[in-house]
């Protein structure tokens, strides 16, 4: 039996082929890999040891962290909206946090919303987001909250299940409920805007090209939708990337589209999630973690498993 290798395997990630059916090259080595744990395989196909960490701040039931390069960190522990230093020193914003929080940082103020309240946070201070009551003969009036916040040309979104609701231009407090919204046919999952529109995935993944709801074009461009929580920007570039149905995919500014996974791995599935993207030791990694991920259903059982299952065992 020929020992373990440690690479390369061209052909990357295989889960769809029976272990003793994994492809080889002429020599009898395999070219394809079937599953790595804690470990960096590189774009040649080698595989390294996943780098180790450290724990630096011990929380209890916390989710929905996130900082941004003026206001830096924000984190939710045990239904609490908590300002980190740059020391990690927890300062505490809010109480009664009631979903998954979402953020947005646009100039020196952060915009976030928890699926029930809207927050803006400034030099220090948390406030409401919106105005108060309605003005102008009742035709404007605060942003609905939502579980996505982000900004785009000049405006401020909010995404809550299948609509998209926008702020008027340059005025982010003011939202017009009779029409500033767009409707979807189902939940939006991703919302990520970039240069020449935005990505949004519901029941379908649609590029809106353009600067606003005013001349936005939708085209769709994959037939299926993906994972709410899963969507990240590459540092630096205009770049989204989300866990869709048919695995990572990635949207650029221009609308031009690609998905990443090859054709031999079989994709799993969740409800939810989150990722981030890790430039790391030479390496850019989109890592995605679901949560109560299904196994996917294409993947290959090992060949003892295929057995007893065909015997009755």
């Amino acid at each position: 039996m020929k020992p373990i290798q440690s690479g390369p395997w061209p052909i990357g990630i295989n889960n769809k082929q029976q272990a003793h059916a994994m492809p080889t090259d002429d020599n009898g080595n395999h070219v394809a890999l079937r599953n790595a744990v804690n470990a960096d395989v590189d774009r040649i196909g080698y595989a390294s040891r996943r780098s180790g960490y450290a724990l630096e701040l011990g929380l209890t039931g916390a989710h929905s962290g996130w900082s941004g390069p003026i206001n830096g960190a924000f984190v939710v522990e045990a239904f609490k909206l908590y300002k980190l230093s740059a020391s990690l020193t927890k300062t505490l914003l809010v109480e009664g946090i009631t979903g998954r929080m979402s953020y947005c940082e646009v100039g020196d103020t952060v915009f976030m919303s928890d699926g029930a309240r809207n927050w803006k946070y400034s030099a220090g201070v948390l406030s409401t987001w919106g105005v108060s009551g309605t003005i102008e003969d009742g035709t404007i009036t605060s942003l609905p909250p939502g579980r996505i916040v982000s900004y785009h040309n000049g405006r401020m979104y909010i995404v809550a299940g299948q609509f998209v609701f926008y702020s008027e231009p340059f005025a982010f407090d003011w939202y017009r409920p009779a029409t500033n919204f767009i409707a979807f046919p189902a939940d939006v999952t991703v919302f990520e805007p970039c240069a020449s529109g935005i990505w949004t995935v519901s029941d379908k993944t649609r590029f809106y090209a353009g600067g606003g709801p005013e001349d936005f074009v939708p085209r769709i461009v994959a037939d299926y939708g993906a994972t709410f929580g899963t969507s990240s920007r590459i540092n630096g570039k205009d770049i989204a990337l989300w866990f869709s149905d048919n695995g990572p995919v990635m949207g650029s500014g221009d609308g031009a589209f690609k998905e990443l996974a090859d054709a031999n791995v079989a994709i799993g599935s969740a409800e939810s999630g989150t990722s981030l993207v890790r430039q790391f030791d030479g390496k850019d990694q989109f890592i995605i973690s679901l949560t109560a991920p299904a196994a996917p259903t294409m993947a290959a059982t090992a060949w003892f498993e295929a057995e007893t299952i065909r015997k009755g065992a």
